[in-house]
């Protein structure tokens, strides 16, 4: 299987809990869903056609304002202010909420308040380096306990570097 078809599953797999909503959702809200569907596919076929060469995270244990992807806050909690109004939520996990960009390739993550790494947000986004090669890039702020951030920015980069390493096998 190639990257793309790995990443097209995977983007069908995050889209099957959308294909049936229920029963009291709205009709406006399954078409937002199946858009967002549509925008982790076309993300997901961006993706696996790339030459991933590596990832490359920037972490701040920080509070006060900062700007993450073109996006400027005051905390976590303006980032998920300005985010939920302007991104679309993809389906959440019982640690975080998940928003994508129009782009596809574009990602916002945001720890729930059962997290012990709780206020943090990262964004991830591919870029290119000075070769002109794919790479995958994240943000990571975290308002809370030091260590617990650690482990948040451990965890993010590992799976970076697992998503990395498996595109390039498939390529």
């Amino acid at each position: 299987m190639n990257a793309r078809a790995a990443l097209l599953q995977q983007g069908a797999c995050v889209g099957a809990g959308m294909a049936n909503p229920a029963p009291d959702d709205s009709v406006a809200k399954a078409g937002e869903e199946h858009r967002v569907k549509a925008i982790f596919v076309a993300g997901a076929m961006l993706i696996g056609s790339a030459d991933i060469s590596g990832a490359e995270t920037v972490y701040r244990y920080a509070h006060g304002p900062s700007t993450m992807c073109d996006i400027h806050g005051a905390g976590t909690a303006d980032f998920l202010r300005q985010v939920r109004a302007s991104l679309h939520q993809a389906p959440a996990s019982d640690r975080f909420d998940v928003f994508v960009a129009d782009d596809g390739v574009t990602q916002w993550v945001f720890t729930k308040p059962s997290e012990k790494a709780y206020p943090a947000v990262a964004c991830r986004w591919l870029g290119k380096d000075s070769q002109g090669h794919w790479i995958i890039k994240r943000k990571i702020r975290c308002e809370a306990d030091r260590a617990a951030c650690d482990r948040l920015a451990d965890e993010f980069a590992n799976l970076d570097d697992r998503l990395r390493r498996s595109l390039a096998d498939k390529n």
